[in-house]
């Protein structure tokens, strides 16, 4: 049996919050003092809920780039003097690497591996791609012109670009 006491308090808290329930709930005109630019009409689903829909690799033409500053996996100066920042670097993949135990992917931007500029996919970001396995995403980018973003990071005196999401490596197909 509770005392007298504690259902005091009971009764008291719930009448507390019932007086502060009104106020929670509608918004004072006054607070809103932030105007949002967004015009959005609907809201798509983020990349990584997608799922099977998502045709990989993705693609876009040489007209899509248009406007876009790139630079080229080829500048390799200019790459490393971008280190830290987000770039969208375009090239052709020369050949594709998995080292042993197939816990990354290593696309070469170049003919000489040891000093050319990389894409790395990590192991623990292969489902994202619909796979387990390095060499069913290495099929999709091998010798096809590309176009990565993300930030720049040095590797053994090389560039590279660490790749987490599929949307960060889209195919460049020629213009129709």
């Amino acid at each position: 049996m509770r005392s007298a006491r504690h259902r005091f308090r009971l009764l008291h808290g719930m009448i507390a919050v019932s007086l502060l329930l009104p106020r929670l709930g509608a918004a004072d005109p006054a607070d809103d003092r932030f105007d949002s630019e967004n015009k959005a009409q609907s809201v798509r689903p983020p990349v990584l809920a997608l799922g099977e829909s998502a045709k990989l690799p993705y693609t876009m033409t040489r007209a899509d780039l248009s406007g876009q500053k790139t630079v080229s996996a080829d500048s390799l100066r200019e790459l490393t003097g971008l280190e830290g920042k987000d770039v969208l670097v375009t090239g052709t993949v020369a050949s594709v690497y998995i080292p042993k135990g197939g816990t990354k992917l290593i696309l070469n931007l170049g003919r000489d591996y040891r000093k050319c500029f990389k894409v790395v996919v990590d192991i623990r970001d292969f489902p994202r791609w619909g796979s387990k396995k390095a060499e069913d995403i290495g099929k999709m980018y091998d010798k096809k012109t590309v176009a990565v973003g993300g930030i720049i990071s040095m590797y053994q005196g090389s560039p590279q670009i660490l790749a987490s999401l599929p949307s960060q490596i889209t195919v460049i197909t020629p213009n129709r």
